[in-house]
């Protein structure tokens, strides 16, 4: 089981230990993510990009994963300490980034569970996310910026949803 930082507190509500943990997430409300779930030692894989507050918050080993879509920089980091660049593609979200390093990792077959990428029952989470007391769900858990628009679609009955385009 993959999480990220979001779909573990969903998984923690549920009495669910995921086995590893994805991050890419460079905004601020990252780290109250991370501080919110419940499970500090497990293998925790990430990119450059991710919020580097966020990342000092995970407890279990932290496992680095080289390039970053869009983020120059992470490149320019790993040609300067020697690092091989990965082939993992992480696409616009942590989904995609679970899903290439779970192909890589070989992971036969692999299985979404909870994930729609979409608003459903118009929320963009699931039932279980925590939000800190001093940080308001409101204001530390959006899925979008103001500038950005949902999309509608179809899921997967025919029936009319909204999403966002990087999703």
């Amino acid at each position: 089981i993959f999480s990220g930082a979001t779909g573990m507190n969903v998984l923690n509500a549920h009495n669910i230990i995921p086995h590893c943990g994805i991050g890419i997430d460079p905004n601020f409300e990252q780290g109250k993510r991370v501080i919110m779930q419940k499970v500090f030692d497990i293998p925790f894989f990430y990119r450059g990009r991710m919020n580097h507050e966020a990342l000092a918050m995970v407890a279990g080993d932290r496992l680095y994963l080289s390039g970053s879509c869009g983020y120059d920089i992470s490149d320019y980091f790993d040609q300067k300490f020697g690092i091989q660049k990965s082939d993992i593609d992480e696409g616009c979200n942590v989904i995609n980034f679970a899903l290439s390093t779970a192909v890589k990792l070989g992971c036969n077959p692999i299985i979404l569970v909870g994930v729609d990428l979409a608003y459903s029952n118009n929320q963009p989470y699931s039932d279980g996310v925590i939000s800190h007391p001093i940080h308001p769900a409101k204001k530390f858990f959006r899925t979008k910026e103001k500038s950005e628009e949902l999309v509608p679609k179809f899921d997967i009955y025919g029936q009319p949803i909204k999403t966002l385009w990087k999703w």
